[in-house]
Formats: C-alpha cells, sequence, structure tokens
C-alpha cells in the first residue's frame, strides 16, 4: 500500500492483524485511521478483539469511516468506541472493500485528569456500601475507595470534583494522596443534597504519581458517583 500502508480488495474480507497492542490498565476507546477510499460512501470496518476464527475472539463494534474522496490522500477518521479496551490485546481490523490502510492510533487518555466513575476504582474496602452500575451507594464507616496510577503532570491540578450525595448535614471526605516516599491528607466536606450534586474543591497541589484515596470516616452516609481533577 502506499506510504506504507496495506491495500486490501474489493468484495474479499480482508483481516488485519495487529498483536500485543498494550493499552494500559485505564485503557482508551478513541482512536483514529487514517485511509485512501475511492468514494465518499460510508465504508464499514469491523474492529475484532483476537482473530477471527481463533479461540476467544469477539467483535468489538462495527464503525463506519466516510470522508470525500480525494485522490491517493490518506484522510483520518476518529471514532469513541462504546467501550475501553484495557491491557494486552490483539486487534484486527475487517475491511472488505478496496482502500489504503495506513495504521492506526489510539489517543492516550489521562487517568488522572479523567472522569473517574466511583466503580472505575482500583480497590474499594471498608464497613458498608453497595456497587451498582454506575455509582457506589451508601457508603458508611470506614469506606476506603482507591484509585491507582494517578499521573498528575509537573504542574498538579487546580481543583476536585466531586459528584455525590450526602444524607446527613455534613459528610467528611478525606483524600489521601501516596506513593513510595508520602502520604498527603486532606479534608473536603459535602452537604447534604437530596439528589446528586457536583462540588469543587480547592486543595492543596500535588505533583507526580500518586495513589488516591477517598476514606469515609464512621458516620458516614454517602453516595459517589464520580470525580475529576481538572488543571483549570
Amino acid at each position: 500500500g502506499n506510504l506504507g500502508g496495506i491495500l486490501t480488495k474489493i468484495d474479499e474480507m480482508c483481516y488485519i492483524t495487529f498483536e500485543n497492542v498494550d493499552f494500559g490498565d485505564f485503557g482508551s476507546n478513541i482512536f483514529s485511521v487514517p485511509i485512501i477510499y475511492w468514494s465518499d460512501d460510508k465504508l464499514p470496518i469491523e474492529l475484532w478483539n483476537g482473530i477471527p476464527g481463533n479461540k476467544e475472539f469477539r467483535l468489538i463494534e462495527t464503525l463506519y469511516y466516510q470522508a470525500d474522496k480525494h485522490w491517493n490522500t490518506y484522510q483520518s477518521n476518529t471514532f469513541i468506541l462504546s467501550e475501553k479496551i484495557h491491557g494486552l490485546n490483539t486487534i484486527t481490523f475487517g475491511i472488505n472493500q478496496k482502500i489504503h490502510l495506513k495504521g492506526f492510533e489510539f489517543r492516550y487518555i489521562e487517568k488522572a485528569y479523567s472522569k473517574l466513575m466511583a466503580t472505575d476504582n482500583d480497590q474499594i474496602y471498608g464497613d458498608s456500601y453497595l456497587i451498582t452500575d454506575n455509582s457506589i451507594k451508601n457508603i458508611g464507616n470506614n469506606v476506603v475507595i482507591e484509585f491507582d496510577n494517578m499521573e498528575f503532570n509537573n504542574k498538579g491540578f487546580k481543583k476536585l470534583i466531586i459528584c455525590g450525595k450526602s444524607h446527613i448535614p455534613l459528610n467528611t471526605i478525606h483524600i489521601r494522596f501516596s506513593n513510595e516516599t508520602v502520604d498527603i491528607n486532606q479534608i473536603v466536606e459535602f452537604k447534604y443534597s437530596d439528589t446528586y450534586i457536583e462540588n469543587k474543591f480547592k486543595l492543596d497541589n500535588i505533583i507526580g504519581k500518586q495513589k488516591v484515596s477517598l476514606i469515609f470516616l464512621p458516620g458516614s452516609k454517602f453516595d459517589l458517583k464520580w470525580i475529576q481533577f481538572t488543571k483549570n
């Protein structure tokens, strides 16, 4: 194919496989593909986890590439998948039209600055809590919710946003930052609300790679939906 790409055949399914692609523990669901296609019609692209026909393969999604045709010119489409791909994977593209596929690129997502659902936690433990599809409810005594590998850059962050619901007048939450050399504890207080609300908290700035723990003390009664550290 042109410029190191792969040329497929018309009306014949071609599978293009890349093995040992490491998406990391947080993963990604945003990727781009540069393609030369001699039509401005929609081009279906099958995205597989594994190799079709081998054991443990799975169709992730069928995507539809489309661009105004330009002769022998690669043009990219960017797609957002309905799920993230995590860890080490084999990725296969299935295409049944004549195109040039130059390659693909998944976007690195900064975990430390992403909106992290409560259920995205790396570990949770404590006396009482209820895990639902997209939140953790009835968080009570001595519950700890941990988020690992939070890589704050050399400027750190400005604020912490917590989306939650306190069932008591004032719910105290300890925010602990820890790594191999230091533990730093900060405190926020979340007021009562009868629905989920977003509260922004100004914390002392932290930089570098951290494990972030939300610690709920005895007497807590809290529902947590998501958290997010912001650069602004």
